[in-house]
């Protein structure tokens, strides 16, 4: 049999419920804390390079073509090789071949020697000026443009060496400094939090390993609250439907028992990064926001209580 009143069951059920939530709230925030990242380094600008415009090559005036035709050159052919195409009249087809072939090389000489000549020389040097000039001026747009390119990085790369990264670094090094105080302070919490709660199973000895899951502190809490049942009817009639709750209702009940700590674990949580960030040290008054679960769990009087409560018991059976 229980040393404590009903209703000193009821309060340690609570404390153990408010504990257990404030423990699984504060753990869900380290994790949140641990897994946050700074903001990605901004962006080094880059060296943009202008593509090369092709090189501007001379229009140079179409070469004079000679005017020699076959015809012509098939009297001439035969004027000057009279005996050779003789001989060949009788294979008619070779001598074709050989006088056109022979006409595409005179043809050819012709238009070498044309090609030479100084009016059309002349008008080639023509163009490759025209198109030294055009690929002078190309080349010097070119390189206005790619200088003030390279101008624009210059003053970009400056800041961002002596501005940009310097800021950044700092804001860094400040943000991982307040992230390392938070999850310190959550951790400290947190690790309170945890041995108050052992300390409270351990000395008052009232709820087994078997009955300390969230969902389940927050049922008996509900039911020893609204009725005059102790911990132990009140585990015998989670027991008669314990398989259901556990697979229908355990959810919903451990999340209404998170949610219940939410707002003064937010506060608590607010409270104390408010603090970080501003560069302030954490007060008493920040931290009792936390810790206010955990020192309204005062194991010394809840077994102080009992301890009167059945010595007074003892002292008023014995008159």
């Amino acid at each position: 049999m229980s040393t404590f009143t009903q209703e000193q069951q009821t309060d340690i059920i609570k404390k153990a419920r408010d504990l257990t939530a404030t423990i699984m709230a504060e753990k869900g925030e380290l994790k949140q804390l641990q897994a946050q990242r700074f903001k990605p380094i901004p962006e080094e600008p880059s060296r943009f390079v202008l593509p090369k415009p092709d090189k501007i090559q001379p229009q140079y005036p179409p070469a004079p073509k000679s005017s020699y035709s076959y015809t012509e050159h098939c009297k001439v052919y035969f004027k000057e090789n009279t005996l050779k195409a003789v001989l060949l009249l009788p294979a008619f087809l070779i001598l074709v071949v050989v006088i056109y072939f022979s006409y595409l090389s005179r043809l050819e000489e012709y238009n070498k020697v044309l090609a030479q000549t100084p009016e059309y020389l002349k008008a080639r040097a023509e163009a490759e000026e025209v198109a030294a000039a055009q690929q002078q001026e190309q080349d010097a747009k070119y390189k206005a443009q790619q200088e003030k390119f390279d101008a624009d990085y210059k003053e970009k790369k400056a800041n961002y060496d002596n501005v940009t990264l310097p800021e950044y670094k700092t804001e860094l090094a400040q943000w991982e400094n307040n992230q390392s105080r938070k999850i310190q302070i959550i951790e400290n919490e947190l690790s309170l939090n945890q041995t108050a709660l052992d300390e409270l199973y351990t000395q008052t000895k009232l709820v087994s390993a078997t009955y300390r899951a969230l969902w389940i502190l927050d049922w008996l809490y509900e039911d020893m609250s609204t009725s005059d049942h102790e911990i132990r009817y009140a585990t015998e009639l989670l027991d008669r439907d314990r398989q259901r709750l556990a697979t229908v209702e355990a959810g919903r009940i451990t999340q209404r028992a998170i949610n219940n700590m939410n707002n003064t674990m937010m506060q608590g949580f607010a409270a104390v990064y408010s603090a970080i960030e501003d560069g302030n040290d954490i007060g008493e008054e920040t931290l009792a926001i936390l810790s206010k679960t955990r020192r309204d769990v005062n194991i010394g009087n809840i077994v102080g209580t009992a301890q009167r409560h059945n010595t007074n018991k003892i002292l008023k059976g014995s008159k």
